[in-house]
């Protein structure tokens, strides 16, 4: 696998939080997190499964990967904590962007 530039990383980051925390990841949550396109987040979905095989199992009932049985996360907690905190307050600032973008500020 090619190594990841910044923006990747972080993402892979970001998606073994989200597996910590939530149990679960699909596309959409990556689009909603990071803006990007649908291509991108199954992109990054395979590049995850590729960096931690086993990780990640595929509900077709849920549509949706969840945590794979007994797998471990790839990334330490601190980072996972760190990353999900910058990702979070990045999201807020881009919703208040918006919201001053459409309210004519």
């Amino acid at each position: 696998m090619a190594e990841l530039n910044h923006a990747q990383l972080t993402r892979m980051i970001w998606i073994d939080a989200r597996l910590v925390g939530v149990g679960r990841i699909n596309r959409s949550d990556l689009k909603q997190a990071f803006g990007i396109s649908m291509q991108q987040a199954a992109l990054d979905l395979r590049s995850y499964g590729a960096l931690h095989p086993g990780r990640l199992a595929y509900s077709r009932r849920e549509k949706c990967y969840l945590t794979a049985a007994r797998s471990r996360p790839l990334f330490a907690t601190g980072t996972r904590l760190s990353v999900t905190h910058a990702v979070a307050i990045v999201a807020e600032q881009r919703c208040a962007l918006i919201a001053d973008t459409t309210q004519g500020r």
